[in-house]
């Protein structure tokens, strides 16, 4: 299933919550560039578990590109 993870780079604090609560590597640190990144769209499993964990600064969004 395609879908569309967007991280709100300017609300993002980089805490990790959202990586932490991924059951599949989805999201990853770069330590070198300190942000999330999305990894692979393709694995998500669409469980908007990053979604709830990022849901009081509103930095990250799951959504279908239809």
């Amino acid at each position: 299933m395609k879908v569309i993870i967007t991280i709100n780079r300017e609300k993002c604090t980089r805490c990790g919550f959202c990586v932490d609560a991924c059951p599949i590597p989805c999201l990853f640190i770069d330590e070198e560039k300190n942000e999330i990144v999305v990894k692979d769209e393709h694995l998500c499993l669409v469980c908007r578990n990053c979604e709830e964990e990022a849901s009081r600064k509103d930095c990250i969004k799951v959504d279908f590109p239809y």
